[in-house]
């Protein structure tokens, strides 16, 4: 067990009804007007509002609404509420709902009680450990914001960049009380609580998947937090309005994600880090895409440590040991996470997502390698190309690499790409792709080829000039200011993903639009 500091100051008001307890907390925390801030009409129309404007009332409260919050919280709501909270001297920010309610109140509340502006915050140009007061009411179980120290926003317009998705942490940011009613859960739609409770059962794995040793604690309680939500899940599926089974859910996305159960012990999100990726362009909703990536980063990584990975296995899906092959054992247990996963209606490829990568979308994504190469001033003399097979397709995944002159060259880097997918690809269904440049130099430094004739020379700098130019129009402006003419077909991703903000409530729109 290594080293850590654990701190969650939160008080939990946990059960039924006690949303209406709020203002009584408020008024023994010194408040005396609230901002009360949510997003959608799914409060108004299920009564909750009315019973919590009723609860402040009643504790001798003053209280102004401030309604608005999409998912992915913008910095534009934030200011219009700091401004409205100046204006009608608020001291004390009561947010109802999930993750971007409760982030935006967070970007309010420091912009109460600090002088600077939030994108300097939001940026890293200041930091601060003051904050105004914040309480919360939870209404969705998945993220767990109410006891977290995290805030994310995302500012619209920040020096010619557009729709930046940026993070401050802080504990002073973790809310004084956070009031849990898993019957405002109730409602959810099924695709909605089975996508949180994965996000919830994510959040866990991601931490407890570590090389750390000596960490048995921290795994009984990660394994029992799991066993919980795998069989509470699946109640809450199929009984809707089954009280303890949306309670396990809702106090366990708290404990999943307040760093309980990463204390003493090395973390990994790689699987977050790759779903946010595909939520970006494809626009899923991100418990789903976390269910669709996680096999796959599993089969390629549990040969590293098959033995935590059997523990798991057997811990949390009764797997039993095969004491003579504990690689046996690990892949079980993988399979036995998919079995779950369909079991709430969860997809486990990209296939099931809905998504089978197209030549264009390649292409994509060999450009934002060039990009992201040309910024950092590098050249790549390696080109890697990975498509993760589906569990149930006949054919095997792609590992491919090709190693090339050095190049940050956008159209070359595409052709290699599309070139090794069609040389590999047999059929059958994708779970995952991804690209990679490798063995990198700086580009300031470049070997000429001894078989490209001067003509072919030129055109290569031309193409490399027009590349650079290209880049420096998207930087000053945006993205989208100039475009292939390919990014207007069907199949393109380009213009789709570039007005998204990936997250935790990417394409909430399945069945209902809530806030989380």
């Amino acid at each position: 067990m290594i080293n850590f500091e654990f701190h969650n100051p939160t008080k939990v008001i946990f059960g039924k009804n006690v949303e209406a307890e709020a203002g009584k907390e408020i008024k023994r925390l010194g408040g005396h007007k609230v901002l009360v801030h949510f997003g959608g009409d799914y409060l108004q129309a299920n009564g909750t509002l009315d019973r919590i404007h009723k609860g402040l009332t009643d504790a001798g409260l003053e209280y102004v609404d401030l309604d608005g919050v999409v998912p992915n919280p913008r910095l534009s709501l934030v200011k219009k509420g700091i401004e409205l909270c100046k204006k009608e001297g608020v001291d004390f920010i009561l947010p109802i709902g999930g993750g971007s309610a409760i982030d935006s109140a967070k970007g309010i509340a420091y912009g109460l009680a600090n002088d600077f502006e939030l994108e300097d915050l939001l940026m890293g140009k200041v930091k601060t450990d003051k904050i105004a007061p914040i309480g919360c009411i939870s209404t969705i179980a998945a993220t767990g914001s109410e006891t977290s120290n995290s805030m994310v926003i995302t500012i619209e317009e920040y020096e010619g960049q557009q729709n930046l998705k940026r993070s401050y942490n802080h504990d002073c940011a973790r809310p004084l009380f956070a009031c849990m009613n898993p019957e405002l859960t109730y409602t959810l739609p099924v695709y909605q609580t089975a996508s949180g409770a994965s996000d919830i059962m994510m959040h866990t794995m991601e931490r407890y998947f570590t090389n750390t040793k000596d960490v048995d604690l921290i795994d009984r309680i990660a394994e029992g937090l799991l066993v919980a939500v795998r069989e509470a899940a699946q109640v809450a599926i199929k009984t809707p309005d089954d009280y303890e089974a949306r309670a396990t859910l809702m106090w366990a996305g708290s404990l999943s994600h307040n760093g309980l159960t990463g204390t003493g012990r090395q973390s990994d999100f790689a699987s977050h880090k790759i779903e946010h990726e595909l939520g970006g362009m494809f626009d899923v909703a991100h418990g789903a895409g976390l269910c669709a990536v996680w096999g796959s980063w599993a089969r390629y990584v549990y040969k590293t440590n098959p033995a935590r990975f059997a523990q798991f296995a057997v811990r949390i899906f009764d797997v039993p040991e095969n004491f003579y092959d504990v690689e046996a054992t690990a892949l079980k247990g993988i399979e036995a996470w998919e079995d779950w996963c369909h079991k709430i209606g969860m997809p486990i490829n990209l296939h099931e997502l809905g998504i089978d990568p197209t030549d264009n979308q390649i292409k994509e994504m060999a450009e934002n390698l060039a990009i992201r190469l040309r910024k950092g001033g590098k050249l790549a003399s390696n080109l890697s190309l990975y498509a993760g097979a589906a569990s149930t397709s006949e054919y095997s995944s792609i590992k491919v690499s090709r190693n090339i002159e050095a190049t940050q060259n956008t159209k070359e880097l595409q052709d290699l790409a599309i070139s090794l997918f069609r040389e590999k690809y047999q059929g059958g269904a994708i779970r995952q792709i991804g690209i990679s440049g490798n063995q990198l130099s700086d580009s300031s430094v470049k070997q000429l080829s001894l078989f490209e004739s001067v003509q072919e020379n030129q055109t290569n700098k031309k193409q490399e000039l027009l590349q650079k130019a290209i880049d420096e129009i998207r930087e000053t402006f945006d993205f989208l200011s100039i475009q292939k003419a390919s990014s207007l077909s069907e199949d393109s991703r380009v213009i789709y993903r570039n007005k998204l903000i990936g997250g935790h409530a990417a394409s909430q729109d399945k069945e209902v639009k809530d806030v989380s």
